[in-house]
């Protein structure tokens, strides 16, 4: 009876990496999504109101959810480290866009959290499988690019 070899650990590091890299991506992609639609769309009252014309608000407003998404950016990638054979690409894919989106739903109290959840989710999944459908093609530049959102708004302060 032969038993199956063990993941590569340098392979499972990478998935983990990956995980933390498109965790910190979408946190300032969400970011970015939120301030454009207080900037389009403005809310009859926010947090933003305190801080509308504030210069401080662009690079607050990542590191804040670079701080909120990562709880689950730390949950998935322990899930990939540790799972055989990782974490579906759509699944991660899905958690991280719904939690994007779903960030913009909250900001107007008129949507119940709730149905703002369900409409994250509905949008996160086609939004998840065109990229997984593509991902060799995009994988270099998701992780380029979240590793370069993520370094910039780490150092991004007046």
């Amino acid at each position: 009876m032969q038993t199956a070899p063990a993941p590569d650990r340098r392979r499972r590091i990478t998935r983990a990496a990956d995980e933390l890299l498109l965790g910190g991506g979408a946190a300032v992609v969400a970011a970015m999504l939120v301030l454009a639609v207080v900037r389009v769309f403005p809310i009859q009252f926010s947090v933003f109101e305190w801080e509308y014309r504030s210069g401080a608000l662009i690079w607050k407003t990542p590191w804040g959810f670079l701080i909120a998404f990562a709880p689950m950016g730390l949950l998935l990638a322990a899930l990939a480290f540790v799972l055989p054979r990782g974490l579906a690409l759509r699944t991660s894919l899905a958690v991280w866009a719904t939690l994007a989106l779903w960030s913009v739903g909250l900001l107007y109290p008129e949507i119940h959290g709730w149905a703002s959840l369900v409409l994250a989710i509905g949008l996160a999944l086609p939004i998840a499988r065109v990229l997984a459908r593509r991902w060799e093609g995009t994988r270099g530049a998701l992780r380029v690019s979240s590793a370069i959102l993520v370094v910039l708004a780490l150092v991004a302060r007046p």
